[in-house]
């Protein structure tokens, strides 16, 4: 399977829908960092024991019922052997290729339904046992987990009785960057680094682009004391992390803080800070005490500042020149830390600290890495940070806090505890984002005159309350496609040509779709058709052409070449035609770019940049051609 990276550009389908095609880096390069992808299958599993539901990618979700499960053989698990879990269970599988922590979750307990998540190593099972339990909770379970196979189950408590609907959720972090799109115009990034700044550190990262329509970030002022959580989910937050200094006892805040234009607090000494103008350009700035910021309608102070024009500040006079002398503090800690990036995008990061894996940063490590490639920016400033240092994001896990608070130290506990009430932060609001459907199976390439052809296309949409449709944009006469289970059905009959095109679209009900595109090799076929439309051409560098042009038994497909860089090329030609039915047979899968990787500041930015071409863009297809020979 090879999988080749594109920009955005625009394409036009057989039947004339154009659209804005929005892709992503290679699948197999971000994906292989944690998430081995499953093979290709008929259907996803049928949730049992025998035969788990395969999570085909990270970022995961999907809506589930035990009430209608056929397996109900674990009645308890060995990591918690006093708790009943004898109703039945939904069992996925999925495959690591490197180790990673992992946290799933489940929403749906109510009145009358009570479901449990655990992960498992494997699926041994012994008199209603489930050994290699390695976590589980009422409503989320996290585990550090090692490269290779392992199971989520979503497990009824104490009898059929309490079984009933579930939204599940699951997701990854390693030691690569895994981004995640939560909002538009709004990345949430994270990393376990094995080893940076002399230790392992846990770091979350929000990259916003405060141009996108709907994007606003405000500091504002807690209600007496309050955790971020407590603030961002009553605010209708999308994402936030916390402010400035305060006072410990009242919450009362003691550095600068600004919200709507009204200053609601002031620097008891000459600080950094960081705010945004009424256009929501990011700025940093030191404040004097007592003073206004004019220039800026939101902002919280702290300090000092670690970075300005892309230098990292370094050394004792430094950070004494805004009054931080105190070994304790200029050493490692948790830390806060707010920029902006050459791009004017707002940076938020949270560096765990006071654990084995979790080191936390000095002041002059954190301002190394606010101008590293990892964080790139070119101003920035520490914030509150210690015991305060939290982000949020909404979704990400069941109360939204994503890093682990060390008033809670030494470990990580999996329901993410210990926020500590504070004076404000920085709240991020943005619309949805509508992630298009991603395909899951893969069709079977080869048919034969007379005989039924069968596929069960299956596409898995991350809004879960999203109807996923299936239509055909181009296929051979007399096949057939079922909109709602994606069912395609073809008998080929004697003019059937011996290669053909087809391309399956699956769109969901907001308007985002995503295509799956194979060529049908059929034995006994025409040996004289056509082949298909030629595909859009790609970036500078890239091979062009879609499906070829015409000769006997087909085209030839265009293959991609190496990267070239930008601009964005125009509409290349079909491939070269091919004799007799045993020419390439590949399958151009089309699917979402939710994955786990690597990516530099220019692929957040694409990141951002596909969530503003969405608005405006209500009929698209994104695109991520997975090469299948």
């Amino acid at each position: 399977m090879t999988q080749t990276p594109f920009f955005n550009r625009t394409t036009r389908l057989k039947k004339g829908l154009r659209t804005q095609l929005h892709v992503y880096a290679s699948t197999t390069a971000l994906l292989g960092a944690l998430l081995v992808p499953s093979a290709a299958h008929a259907d996803q599993g049928a949730g049992t024991l025998a035969d788990p539901i395969r999570i085909d990618m990270f970022p995961y979700a999907v809506k589930g019922n035990t009430a209608l499960s056929t397996s109900s053989e674990i009645d308890f698990y060995d990591c918690a052997a006093a708790t009943n879990e004898s109703g039945p269970e939904v069992v996925y599988r999925f495959e690591l290729s490197q180790a990673a922590r992992v946290t799933a979750w489940v929403e749906g307990d109510s009145a009358t339904v009570d479901i449990d998540v655990q992960l498992l190593d494997d699926l041994t099972v012994a008199g209603g046992v489930a050994n290699g339990c390695l976590a589980r909770n009422n409503r989320i379970a996290e585990a550090n987990m090692a490269a290779g196979v392992h199971y989520v189950t979503v497990d009824s408590y104490n009898g059929a009785a309490q079984a009933g609907p579930f939204v599940l959720r699951i997701d990854a972090i390693g030691d690569a960057w895994n981004n995640r799109q939560v909002a538009d115009g709004v990345v949430w990034r994270a990393r376990r680094f094995g080893n940076l700044a002399g230790g392992a550190q846990v770091i979350h990262e929000l990259v916003i682009d405060p141009t996108a329509q709907g994007v606003s970030v405000e500091a504002i002022q807690s209600n007496g004391c309050q955790t971020i959580a407590e603030m961002a989910s009553a605010l209708g937050a999308v994402a936030a992390v916390n402010g400035g200094y305060f006072n410990v006892n009242t919450c009362a805040p003691v550095s600068l803080l600004k919200h709507q234009g009204m200053l609601l607090a002031t620097n008891g000494v000459k600080r950094g800070a960081f705010g945004m103008d009424a256009a929501g350009v990011p700025l940093v700035e030191v404040v004097d005490a007592g003073k206004d910021w004019p220039t800026v309608e939101e902002a919280h102070g702290g300090g000092p500042v670690v970075a300005a024009g892309t230098v990292a500040k370094n050394g004792p006079a430094a950070w004494a020149a805004e009054g931080f002398a105190d070994a304790n503090f200029i050493g490692k800690n948790p830390r806060t830390l707010a920029g902006l990036n050459a791009e004017a995008n707002i940076l938020f990061a949270t560096v765990d600290g006071r654990r084995t894996n979790a080191k936390g940063m000095s002041l002059d490590e954190l301002a190394a890495f606010s101008v590293s490639n990892d964080f790139g920016a070119t101003d920035a400033v520490n914030l509150d940070g210690g015991g305060s240092t939290t982000m949020w994001v909404k979704n990400a896990t069941y109360n939204g806090v994503v890093n682990y608070p060390s008033d809670d130290p030494n470990q990580e506990v999996q329901t993410h505890p210990g926020s500590r009430a504070v004076s404000g932060g920085f709240f991020v609001f943005a619309p949805p984002y509508n992630h298009a459907p991603r395909f899951q199976t893969e069709p079977p390439l080869d048919g034969t005159v007379g005989e039924p052809y069968l596929y069960d296309a299956d596409a898995l949409d991350l809004n879960v309350n999203d109807t996923v449709s299936f239509s055909l944009d181009q296929a051979p006469n007399g096949m057939t496609v079922d909109p709602a289970s994606g069912v395609i059905e073809y008998t080929p009959g004697p003019d059937a040509p011996a290669l053909a095109d087809v391309t399956l679209v699956a769109s969901d009900d907001a308007g985002a779709a995503s295509v799956q595109a194979f060529t049908l090799n059929i034995v006994g076929g025409s040996m004289g058709s056509t082949g298909g439309t030629g595909g859009s051409g790609g970036f500078a560098g890239s091979g062009g052409g879609g499906f070829g042009g015409v000769g006997p038994g087909g085209g030839d497909i265009g293959e991609e070449g190496g990267f070239g860089g930008l601009p964005v090329g125009g509409e290349g030609g079909g491939g070269n035609g091919i004799d007799g039915p045993t020419g390439p047979r590949r399958c151009s899968c089309r699917v979402p770019g939710e994955s786990d990787g690597d990516y530099s500041a220019a692929w957040v930015g694409l990141l951002l940049a596909v969530g503003i071409a969405r608005r405006r863009s209500p009929k698209r297809i994104r695109d991520l051609n997975q090469t299948v020979s």
